[in-house]
């Protein structure tokens, strides 16, 4: 799973993160569903690997499974994820 994190409230520079194990896949895909949108990011953060920073003017042209802002989560529908 390819997700793109929001660092800051204000800053708008992401994380490119890879998770690559299935069970944490499975817990974060959890927590997205049940609203728990910080905690899965913290899960996203400590199980997965950050490849890079994305800026504003990047995020349109990477393509991923999630998006973790501060205020909202968000999934790529166009894409083939494992949601």
């Amino acid at each position: 799973m390819t997700m793109l994190i929001q660092i800051e409230e204000r800053i708008e520079n992401y994380m490119l993160v890879v998770v690559s194990d299935e069970c944490a896949r499975a817990e974060i895909e959890a927590l997205v569903n049940t609203g728990c949108r910080m905690e899965a990011r913290n899960m996203a953060f400590s199980q997965g690997e950050v490849l890079r920073l994305i800026t504003e003017f990047e995020k349109p042209f990477v393509e991923v499974d999630l998006i973790i802002s501060a205020t909202n989560t968000h999934r790529d529908l166009t894409l083939s994820s494992s949601f």
